[in-house]
């Protein structure tokens, strides 16, 4: 519970606005932001099943640092700091090694896997502009487990959604027949999830990309949730589905840094096939009086420091560190998924392959 005197300076805060006419001290705007965060879950106490990605004390301190040495770049401006745009390749370039790209993989770091899904769609739509200027009507096809980001992109960017249904009986996931089903000659871009976000299983993404290409369609992999964890999981030995480059018609991937790549927020990797894709993702503007604008991703100016935190986390924990992570995160879940099994009136809808699964029941409110 808030204490009062919180309870005071988060009351007045409310009260009498936010600017005045002269500022606060340094310590007493610490003590009302501390006042404002009195209500938010502590993540250091765990006990938390969502929206936390801790890998401990050591790293998570020296992503922070990181962050900060580096907030205050602009990494729009690589020609003033080249540092960014080196740091950023290092990033792109091991998470294509990690999921198993060849030398023309190209890619780009984002603020998030929305904006990762966001450019992989624009990709695709725009591809399709230049390869397929017949379709007047462009459809993306996603099974109903899929992010609702592509729902989003596809607002966004003026296309038709398609959604499939998923196969309870196979652990949710995409019903790879309904899938092929639904494309049409009007299919620009094809969805599967490694995992999907609810059920914590990989959709069947080579039957899913192969149907795809049939269809002279691209495929996108959603691995902003497994896309490091469950790659270091095949490198530990566990027998993990192909998802990645190494599947034929895979032809973009998103991969999330601040999920299982252990990074600071905001900092997500989107990749593609080859270099000429992700030319369709870049915006370019130079017919304005202000300068010429060249963005690979949504945001023009973004901080450098989330860049900084996803290189120095990858550089301390190396993959000897994450293997470790992986191992203890499930081992720990198959300790939950064996209590959960032993209490009565609650089941987990699916046998997961990676640390994430769902809770549900008949007989009582899982809320």
């Amino acid at each position: 519970m808030a204490s009062p005197e919180h309870s005071s300076i988060e009351g007045n805060l409310l009260e009498d606005g936010l600017l005045k006419h002269k500022g606060r001290s340094a310590p007493e705007v610490l003590a009302e932001l501390e006042a404002l965060a009195c209500d938010d879950v502590d993540w250091r106490a765990g006990r938390i099943l969502t929206g936390l990605y801790d890998p401990g004390p050591g790293p998570y301190e020296l992503s922070a640092e990181a962050y900060k040495r580096f907030l205050t770049q602009n990494a729009l401006y690589i020609n003033m700091y080249p540092s960014a745009a080196r740091m950023e390749k290092g990033v792109v370039s091991a998470l294509a090694e990690l999921l198993r790209g060849d030398g023309a993989v190209a890619g780009n770091m984002t603020s998030g896997g929305t904006e990762s899904i966001m450019l992989a769609v624009k990709a695709a739509r725009d591809h399709a502009r230049e390869h397929r200027p017949q379709i007047s009507d462009p459809e993306i096809v996603v099974p109903i487990s899929a992010h609702p980001a592509f729902h989003k992109a596809a607002h966004y960017l003026g296309l038709r959604v398609v959604v499939t249904p998923i196969d309870p009986k196979d652990g949710f996931r995409a019903d790879a027949a309904a899938f092929r089903e639904a494309l049409s000659d009007n299919t620009i871009l094809g969805v599967g999830s490694a995992p999907n976000f609810s059920h914590g299983t990989i959709d069947p993404i080579r039957e899913m990309a192969a149907a795809a290409k049939e269809r002279g369609a691209l495929f996108h992999v959603d691995g902003c949730v497994g896309g490091l964890y469950l790659s270091f999981m095949r490198r530990m030995g566990e027998q993990v589905a192909d998802f990645d480059f190494s599947v034929e018609g895979v032809s973009s991937i998103s991969a999330d840094m601040h999920k299982y790549g252990y990074a600071p927020k905001n900092a997500s990797v989107v990749l593609f096939h080859n270099r000429d894709l992700r030319l369709h993702a870049i915006f370019t503007c130079s017919g304005t009086t202000e300068y010429a604008v060249i963005n690979p991703t949504v945001l023009s100016s973004k901080s450098a420091g989330p860049i900084a935190a996803s290189w120095a986390v990858m550089r301390n924990l190396g993959e000897e560190g994450y293997q470790r992570i992986v191992r203890d995160t499930w081992d720990a879940t198959q300790k939950m998924l064996a209590g959960i099994e032993s209490i009565d009136g609650i089941e987990v809808l699916a046998d997961p392959d990676i640390c994430m699964f769902t809770l549900g029941s008949v007989e009582i409110n899982i809320f």
